[in-house]
């Protein structure tokens, strides 16, 4: 029997199937090389479309910020902007129907980059909900933008990223500097030391002071300035261990050797005359003089201008002192008016709003809703929150408390203003937390017109012999400029453009305005006085026949002069050696601050436009009070209400999105018929 045999026709099978899986094998391989190669090509272009996103919402940020600015008012170096901004945000409620502009008045339109950003074409736009709650002070907007890079093979790749930004307004950064002028920044003297950064809204000129701080001039087309630093006589800074010998009161800013908090006093290595830097072809600082441990140059000239709000409409500012509960309190206080008259005052309490009748008593004369503040010791000024004051405000002596007072126009500061429990900075400083702790419920004050505030008396000869020729826009020594006003501003005398002579009666389209002064009513009256003789001895009485005098409203006034009856001023005023405050207005801040022996302490800031302090006395310190940081403690400057300003931008939120949530996107892909 034959066996047959059947080996030849199995290998052929398994030969078969072995190719098969191999086949498939290698497939896989193939498919997973190429899938694998797809998704890092998907990846890396990923990567690079995030990259031209962000860049993009970056731009786009930048752009909604300046044109919000733009509309709160010249866009440049001063914005116009009420303390509440509920009525200024209602801007960010105006979005196009093809979410591309914002605003609504001068909006902004945003635009796609015209050429690639990292190869990548971009769609950017404001995404389909911005969120702005009524009587809220922030809008969140979503800025977002769509990305496409596309491979030379076709491969397409898209991301589309939505950040949330939150355009808010808060305490204006102004206040981040013991010494800010918006137009024209001088400091002359060997005697004069600023403890805290320095800035203008224009040129600097040093001249032998001291700066123990940064030093900013900027570029401002309004008054025609480059930024421009000029430095003469060797001005100078201190090192850590000088600053706290010689120059630190307790009362200025500690230093960064000590104190991790952001606006503490960032020292060279070594004293040193202040120097302008050199850099190098990448921007690094190879030459002048440099902080600590920032290494940033000390002087830095033509920077972008810090916007400086106006105070507006003062009906907004009684509102917002009206929410926020502001009261004030003081003393009473007697004074011989320019008639003769003893006139007495009593002491009161204001909350929120001051209208009545001012210092003379009638509700009919220029001094209307003026008020007259002198503290003592025992019998202190008391502040809580803001207060807003219709006319000026004279002011001295002893306060307490936390707030800011509002004026209508001036504020005259006729004597010291001292804190009743002032804050202290030990140098060196142990314990940062608890000494800032300790700070935070100490006394703070705000003091802030419309008009000017003018220290000393402004009615004396020597007062004007001192300063006038500073002030006068037409003198050759005027270190005040041209420049516009707050609308707001014509109530008290201003034009749409002041030509910068504050030794000008006011005036606006031919009305002047007027101050309380004695005045001749055309009667007489007999009045006894007695006789002496060679001895000193009365020895009886004679009839003189004298004028009767009344206090009218009859004179014009100028710039720096009081409303109020120019005999006030006379009675209280006193060499003014200290001012604890924070000083801002919308015009001047000028006067005669006299230190006597001692030196002339400013425990705070000075906000203005124009400056013309001119000093006298054994020297001067401006001592930046660094509760002004908002991030050193939001109670205290919550507290102080002071004037707000636009802030940078922040992110509320980050996050990549379907393209379908990009309206901007999604339009021109309908339009194309994709």
């Amino acid at each position: 029997m034959k066996r047959m045999n059947y080996r030849n026709g199995f290998v052929l099978p398994v030969a078969m199937g072995i190719v098969v899986v191999v086949g498939i094998v290698v497939a896989s391989v193939a498919g997973y090389v190429s899938w694998a190669a797809r998704s890092t090509r998907v990846f890396l272009a990923k990567d690079r479309c995030r990259f031209a996103a962000q860049s993009a919402i970056e731009q786009a940020k930048a752009e909604i910020q300046h044109g919000f600015s733009d509309f709160l008012g010249a866009g440049g170096t001063s914005v116009r902007i009420d303390p509440k901004q509920a009525a200024s945000y209602n801007w960010f409620d105006t979005v196009s129907g093809d979410y591309r502009t914002i605003g609504s008045q001068n909006p902004v339109t945003l635009q796609d980059p015209s050429v690639p950003v990292n190869g990548c074409t971009v769609v950017v736009g404001i995404g389909m909900f911005v969120d702005h709650e009524t009587n809220s002070s922030f809008a969140a907007v979503p800025v977002v933008a769509t990305a496409t890079y596309v491979y030379p093979d076709g491969l397409s790749v898209s991301v589309t990223i939505q950040e949330t930004v939150c355009f808010a307004t808060g305490q204006s950064k102004v206040f981040n500097y013991a010494y800010f002028v918006n137009n024209y920044g001088w400091m002359n003297g060997s005697t004069i030391t600023i403890n805290g950064d320095m800035r203008a809204n224009g040129n600097i000129s040093l001249s032998g002071s001291t700066v123990n701080g940064f030093v900013y001039g900027a570029i401002n087309d309004e008054v025609g300035a480059d930024g421009s630093i000029s430095l003469r006589n060797s001005p100078k800074i201190k090192k850590f261990s000088e600053y706290r010998r010689s120059y630190a009161t307790t009362q200025s800013r500690p230093d960064m050797d000590d104190y991790d908090t952001a606006g503490a006093y960032d020292a060279p290595s070594a004293s040193t005359v202040i120097s302008l830097p050199a850099f190098n072809a990448e921007g690094k600082v190879i030459s002048g003089t440099v902080g600590a441990s920032s290494g940033k140059p000390i002087c830095n000239q033509a920077a972008d201008p810090l916007p400086m709000p106006f105070v507006s409409d003062l009906a907004d500012y009684v509102e917002y002192a009206q929410e926020k509960n502001g009261t004030l309190s003081y003393p009473g206080y007697s004074y011989t008016d320019s008639a003769g008259a003893t006139r007495t005052v009593s002491g009161g309490t204001v909350n929120a709003h001051f209208s009545g009748a001012g210092p003379s008593g009638d509700e009919s004369l220029a001094d209307k809703g003026s008020l007259v503040l002198i503290g003592t010791a025992s019998n202190p000024i008391t502040i809580n929150g803001p207060v807003v004051v219709d006319g000026d405000v004279i002011i001295g002596g002893y306060v307490k408390g936390q707030g800011t007072i509002y004026a209508g126009r001036n504020v005259h500061i006729v004597q010291s203003v001292r804190y009743k429990n002032p804050p202290s900075w030990s140098h060196p400083d142990s314990n940062d937390v608890q000494n800032e702790s300790n700070n935070a419920s100490k006394d703070m004050l705000g003091l802030v017109a419309k008009g000017n505030i003018v220290v000393g008396d402004c009615s004396s000869s020597s007062w004007y012999s001192s300063v006038g020729k500073y002030i006068d826009g037409r003198s050759s020594s005027s270190v005040v400029e041209s420049y516009a006003c707050d609308e707001s501003d014509a109530n008290i005398g201003y034009p749409a453009v002041f030509g910068g002579d504050y030794t000008a009666v006011e005036s606006v389209d031919g009305n002047s305005f007027g101050k309380v002064r004695a005045v001749d009513t055309g009667e007489t009256y007999v009045e006894y006085e007695p006789v002496y003789d060679w001895r000193g001895r009365q020895t009886g009485t004679r009839p003189v026949t004298k004028h009767r005098k009344a206090m009218e409203t009859s004179m014009d006034r100028r710039y720096y002069e009081t409303a109020c009856d120019d005999a006030i001023l006379s009675s209280f005023s006193s060499d003014v050696a200290c001012i604890d405050a924070i000083l801002y207005n919308n015009h001047g801040i000028f006067g005669t601050p006299n230190g006597g022996s001692s030196r002339f302490n400013l425990n705070g800031s000075l906000v203005c436009r124009d400056e013309a302090l001119i000093f006298s006395g054994n020297g001067v310190s401006f001592n930046w009070d660094i509760r002004l940081m908002p991030k050193a403690n939001n109670r205290v400057t919550s507290a102080l209400s002071l004037p707000v300003g636009p802030q940078t931008p922040y992110t509320m939120s980050w996050q990549e999105v379907p393209e379908s949530l990009n309206p901007a996107y999604m339009a021109l892909v309908n339009s194309s018929g994709d």
